[in-house]
């Protein structure tokens, strides 16, 4: 690796560490990833989906975009033009979000001014729970004098000269009890005017970049043991509620098992409420739940594309708050759908409301299009499936 070689070959981050990194929810990040193609996850055969680490930065602008009023259409296709000039316009207004998530982002982070000196501005949580790890005012190279004139230190001063505006730079561990990868990210911020220069550098885990491990890989692999542990939890918890919501179908027939097993299934699962809202030509219709979250509505499909593209593409989704409040549902609520299909056929969503999005991985995903398949047999040949 050159002194200055930049991000040719893919650095990634898992989905949470991408999502702890930008602020933005796994969830949501694949919902824009359906709807809009952004942002791209790195795809290898046989491995889990990763996310560029050059795609902080991006999202990190889209989302100060949305929270400046501008629709999360545009704000995509500004930040990912092809002219180059929407991003750094956008991002001219995001270095107080950037300190903001990264103060608690899981690995190190912090901000200098360069190119002379290398004073550190800012440092994110993690580094400052660190006893002897650096502080605001530090000279970076006084600090780590092993990073003084080694392929980082010259990195950032062609950063800091004009040259990419994001670099891959390799520095030694900030403190010998901080145990995340000796290799970061780091990109230009926004110049105030009389200001000095100022670039970020966000730690990359352990293992983002090609092969390589970290002399600490007993670290990783607790962390990724008690992840693991946490997923495996969480799924059985929606094993055991799927297969509690699946046995009112056996133990009745036909709208009352289908609104008993609904019933089960919301409680089990911490929902406010579930509906069944039947497909017929392009509208669904539904009607009010057990507990009144969801009314009565006809909502046109071609009308919202999250729901389109939901029946399109038989896969679990997030409505918008325009498309839930179509279904009636309360505005302190969100609401997941999930297609209903049997033999075939589409017969139409399962409405899930929430007070708040829950994480839902792909085997919680696939429990629930399984489970609406089910429903989908108990309402095939029902008159009105609903």
């Amino acid at each position: 690796m050159t002194m200055t070689e930049t991000l040719t070959t893919p650095v990634t981050l898992t989905p949470s560490e991408f999502a702890s990194a930008t602020g933005v929810g796994r969830e949501r990040l694949r919902t824009w990833e359906r709807r809009h193609g952004f942002p791209q996850p790195v795809r290898n055969p046989g491995a889990p989906r990763r996310y560029d680490v050059a795609d902080v930065r991006r999202v990190l602008a889209v989302r100060r975009a949305i929270e400046q009023g501008v629709g999360l259409p545009e704000a995509i296709e500004f930040v990912t033009g092809s002219d180059g000039l929407g991003e750094s316009e956008f991002e001219a207004h995001s270095a107080p979000d950037l300190v903001t998530v990264l103060d608690h982002a899981p690995f190190a982070a912090l901000i200098v001014s360069g190119p002379q000196p290398l004073e550190v501005v800012w440092v994110n949580g993690r580094l400052r729970a660190v006893p002897d790890g650096p502080t605001v005012g530090d000279d970076l190279l006084r600090y780590a004098p092993a990073f003084a004139g080694g392929p980082g230190h010259c990195a950032l001063e062609a950063l800091f000269a004009g040259g990419d505006s994001v670099t891959w730079v390799s520095h030694p561990s900030w403190t010998e009890n901080y145990p995340d990868a000796t290799e970061s990210l780091a990109w230009r911020l926004p110049q105030e005017p009389a200001g000095m220069p100022l670039a970020a550098l966000v730690a990359v885990p352990a293992g983002a970049h090609g092969n390589g491990h970290s002399p600490n890989d007993d670290v990783g692999a607790e962390r990724q043991v008690h992840r693991l542990r946490g997923s495996l939890d969480r799924v059985h918890a929606w094993t055991d509620a799927i297969d509690d919501a699946t046995r009112a179908l056996r133990e009745s027939t036909g709208q009352r098992a289908v609104a008993e097993a609904l019933r089960r299934l919301a409680m089990r699962i911490g929902a406010r409420d579930a509906a069944f809202a039947r497909l017929a030509g392009d509208a669904l219709i539904s009607r009010p739940s057990a507990a009144g979250c969801i009314e009565h509505a006809s909502v046109s499909v071609s009308e919202f594309p999250e729901v389109e593209g939901a029946l399109r593409d038989n896969a679990v989704d997030w409505l918008s708050e325009a498309a839930a409040h179509a279904f009636g549902v309360p505005d302190d609520s969100t609401v997941a759908v999930v297609p209903v299909t049997a033999a075939g056929e589409h017969l139409g969503l399962l409405l899930l409301a929430f007070r708040r999005e829950v994480p839902l991985g792909d085997a919680e995903r696939d429990l629930l299009l399984g489970f609406a398949t089910t429903i989908g047999f108990a309402l095939l040949g029902e008159p009105d499936r609903a």
